[in-house]
C-alpha cells in the first residue's frame, strides 16, 4: 500500500515538472509599463518536440490622445532542439510578410518590424539561437505617418527595456 502511494506521489510530481516548462517563462515577462495594465491571464503553451512559450497581453489603462494602439503582446518562445522551423513558426505571434530593420536591443540582435497587411509593429529579439522574444504592437487603425510608427516602436522598446535578455538566453 505504501509503495503504491509513493509511486502515485512520484508520478504526480513528474507530471507537474514535466508539463510546465512554459511556467518558468512567466516571471521573465515584463510588468505593465506606466499608463498600461495587464489584460487577462498569461497564455502558456508547451508543444512536445517543438518548444514552449508564455505570452502576456497589455492594454492602455486609459485613452491616450494620439495613440492608436489597441493592445501589445509580449511572448517568449524557446524552441526544442531539433524542432522543425515550420512547426516553430506556428507558435510565433509574428507571421506573414513584413518590412524589417536589423538592430540591437540591450546588446542582442533584433528585427524591428512593420507587419503587413495588419499594419502592426513588432520587435523580435533573439537572446540566443532558437529563443525569441516577440513584442507586437496592435494598432487600432493604420498609422497615418512615421510619427505613429515611432510611437509603436517606442512602446515595444519600453517593454523590451524591462526584460532580462541575459537570463532568457540561458533557457533551454
Amino acid at each position: 500500500m505504501r509503495a503504491m502511494l509513493r509511486m502515485t506521489g512520484i508520478g504526480i510530481l513528474l507530471m507537474l515538472t514535466a508539463c510546465g516548462k512554459s511556467g518558468k517563462l512567466v516571471p521573465l515577462l515584463p510588468d505593465a509599463p506606466e499608463g498600461w495594465r495587464v489584460e487577462g491571464q498569461v497564455t502558456k503553451q508547451d508543444v512536445s518536440g517543438v518548444g514552449y512559450s508564455a505570452m502576456r497581453s497589455y492594454v492602455p489603462a486609459a485613452s491616450i490622445p494620439g495613440l492608436n494602439v489597441q493592445r501589445v503582446k509580449v511572448q517568449i518562445l524557446v524552441s526544442a532542439k531539433g524542432a522543425k522551423d515550420e512547426d516553430v513558426k506556428k507558435m510565433h505571434l509574428v507571421s506573414g510578410g513584413a518590412f524589417y530593420e536589423v538592430m540591437q536591443v540591450n546588446g542582442f540582435p533584433a528585427f524591428d518590424t512593420f507587419i503587413m497587411p495588419g499594419e502592426n509593429h513588432a520587435l523580435v529579439v533573439y537572446p540566443r539561437s532558437g529563443t525569441f522574444v516577440e513584442i507586437v504592437v496592435y494598432n487600432s487603425q493604420p498609422e497615418a505617418d512615421s510619427d505613429g510608427v515611432g510611437k509603436s516602436k517606442a512602446i515595444a522598446v519600453a517593454l523590451a527595456d524591462k526584460m532580462d535578455f541575459k537570463q532568457i538566453a540561458t533557457l533551454e
